[in-house]
């Protein structure tokens, strides 16, 4: 599931230093939501307001600043002071003002409300940016980074974005040379990567061999891995300075799968790039039959007033402003939700009501008006919340996570 991140070892090197209205099987009753709206004092009250999924596991920012995280927990990657799954949330221990989070292959890290960087799980390479490369059940500070805006970590590496613009990153940069750290694959300290980027940035997400990032301008650019085309920029070409996707404006946000990327516009549309396969691009028409990529962005067909966007490894997920959700590509453990495990163009999931998506691998999650969350795919590693894990264990329909029962 790891891939080498070509473009973020170049981009260290170029640095001077390394230094649950609530649907069916979401768990709550009518009352139970009745309760959770005017018992607002009450810790059940603390809505989901954003989500993460990562390769086996994910994690919910509450409305009080709390994460919940559930899953794969084998590296410490639930932040919960163990190193035992869990198939329903658990609490990020010590954590209640976390403003955001990204949950990577096995480690996640947050935003705290002053601007803190906190890391958790794996660090096999430095991904939790605390200057060393031992791994923490708990959270532990990203050193250096004291006004974070927002944080994205994909792979064994992550990047964040300063409230000033600027970005930094660490982790895996595969064997290059980075300055104090010498010859390694490791940089255990965030690194100031802005003078690379030549602009200032408004949005940055980082995939597992890959990065792109969002300029003031809507223009986006993307650096790293370029098998089918997937950086946008016209070629198939690996570039370690960050190029251009072409012929793209006004995009507030891009999601990153593993051959494919996609868009979404100001003006509710979105647009992918990469790999075609599984109807990865959501638009089948715009390619011949013979070709398996495009190295340019092209529309998603039949979709308008898109409000959030996810992206798994080989699936895309769409929320519309009405909170339909809409997903396609790859849909073999039934990550597109649509009670199929066959791939699709967009097809419409029978959640509805919802707020924000999320994607991993090969399972997706979603927040609903209530607060409460309802997850789709596979469920082997307890990524679905619902108290199920196993090899067996999948739903092509929306599920509900099951709330813990005290914070």
């Amino acid at each position: 599931m790891v891939r080498s991140s070509l473009i973020l070892s170049v981009l260290l090197l170029l640095c001077a230093s390394c230094e649950q209205p609530l649907t069916a099987g979401s768990g709550l009753s009518a009352a139970g939501r009745s309760s959770m709206e005017t018992t607002c004092n009450d810790w059940a009250c603390n809505r989901a307001k954003m989500i993460s999924v990562g390769s086996a596991s994910s994690c919910a920012v509450l409305a009080s600043g709390a994460v919940l995280c559930w899953g794969d927990n084998q590296e410490g990657q639930l932040g919960n002071g163990r190193n035992v799954t869990s198939a329903t949330p658990v609490f990020v221990s010590g954590l209640s003002n976390a403003a955001s989070v990204s949950v990577g292959d096995v480690h996640a890290c947050a935003v705290t409300a002053d601007g803190q960087v906190l890391c958790w799980g794996d660090n096999q390479f430095g991904q939790l940016g605390n200057g060393t490369t031992v791994d923490s059940n708990v959270p532990v500070a990203a050193v250096g980074l004291a006004a974070a805006k927002e944080v994205s970590c994909g792979g064994n590496h992550c990047c964040a974005l300063a409230r000033d613009g600027s970005v930094s990153c660490w982790g895996q940069t595969d064997n290059i040379p980075l300055g104090r750290m010498g010859d390694t694959n490791v940089c255990p300290f965030p690194t100031d990567v802005s003078a690379a980027l030549g602009a200032t940035v408004s949005a940055i997400t980082v995939g597992s061999d890959r990065a792109c990032a969002i300029l003031e301008n809507g223009t986006a650019v993307c650096f790293g891995s370029n098998e089918y085309g997937k950086l946008g920029g016209g070629d198939n070409n690996a570039h370690a300075a960050p190029v251009a996707v072409r012929g793209l404006v006004n995009a507030t946000k891009i999601v990153l799968g593993d051959d494919h990327a996609c868009a979404l516009l100001a003006n509710g549309t979105v647009s992918c790039w990469g790999w075609k396969g599984d109807h990865l691009l959501g638009n089948d028409q715009a390619l011949g039959a013979n070709e398996v990529e495009s190295s340019i962005p092209i529309p998603v067909i039949g979709l308008s007033g898109i409000v959030d966007l996810a992206a798994g490894d080989f699936h895309t997920c769409a929320i519309s402003e009405n909170g339909s959700i809409s997903c396609w590509g790859c849909n073999g453990s039934g990550q597109l939700g649509d009670d199929m495990t066959t791939g699709s163009l967009p097809v419409t999931v029978s959640a509805t009501n919802a707020l924000a998506v999320g994607a991993g691998a090969d399972s997706t999650c979603a927040i609903l008006f209530s607060g409460a969350i309802s997850c789709w795919g596979y469920g082997g590693y307890g990524q679905l919340g619902n108290g199920m894990s196993g090899d067996n264990v999948m739903s092509a329909t929306p599920v509900g996570v099951r709330w813990p029962t005290a914070p």
